[in-house]
């Protein structure tokens, strides 16, 4: 709440993902929260000798789990409908556009890392994702747990809009964890969802980074 009432640019609020990551490429912000996209998506709005990099989230002072840990996952949905009048053509396609063969190719033109190990090389990526691969190469283990995903009526209903109230001030921080906590007990209660127990990573029980 400090950080948004404080830092945040006015009207931040209300902007889009690529209003904000305008605001970013532009100079006006010093950072921006965000996914692989924002190169490719920038790509004709960044001006010359703009240096772009990443960084993991910071870690909390006296917090639990594992800073070292890469905060983020790897995600694009490729859909080929079982009724398609193409469908094994249309397979053969998605495969081909993943295969680590294209994967050099996929990151040249479209600024992507493959979350095959290995199939994308530093030679075929920009310094900003030469700076993700540093990270994911550092870290441990990847973490990627939202409850966002798991209690989706609880995400739009309860924590969106309640985290834009923290974020402008009209509610304390200790009510907006009140509000998370009792909403997550409702969802809980729910007989048709899934809340796997919590694991703490353990890399040694992983082996190799993965």
């Amino acid at each position: 709440q400090d950080l948004a009432l404080r830092q945040f640019q006015r009207g931040a609020m209300a902007m889009t993902h690529t209003e904000s990551q305008l605001q970013f490429v532009n100079g006006q912000a010093a950072m921006v929260f965000c996914g692989l996209w924002l190169e490719n998506e920038m790509r004709e709005a960044i001006p010359p000798g703009f240096e772009l990099r990443a960084f993991n989230v910071p870690k909390v002072e006296g917090g639990k789990g594992n800073p070292a840990l890469f905060n983020g996952h790897g995600m694009e949905y490729i859909f080929v409908p079982r009724e398609a009048r193409h469908r094994e053509e249309a397979l053969d396609f998605a495969r081909y556009m993943i295969s680590p063969k294209n994967a050099p190719s996929m990151a040249e033109e479209i600024s992507v890392i493959s979350p095959l190990e290995g199939a994308t090389p530093r030679e075929s990526v920009s310094p900003a994702l030469e700076s993700v691969l540093d990270m994911m190469e550092e870290a441990p283990g990847i973490f990627f747990d939202r409850l966002t995903f798991l209690l989706v009526e609880w995400d739009a209903q309860v924590m969106r809009p309640d985290l834009g109230s923290l974020m402008r001030g009209s509610i304390t921080p200790e009510e907006f964890c009140r509000r998370l906590d009792a909403g997550i007990e409702t969802a809980k209660a729910d007989p048709n969802v899934i809340v796997p127990p919590f694991r703490a990573f353990d890399p040694e029980a992983h082996g190799e980074p993965w």
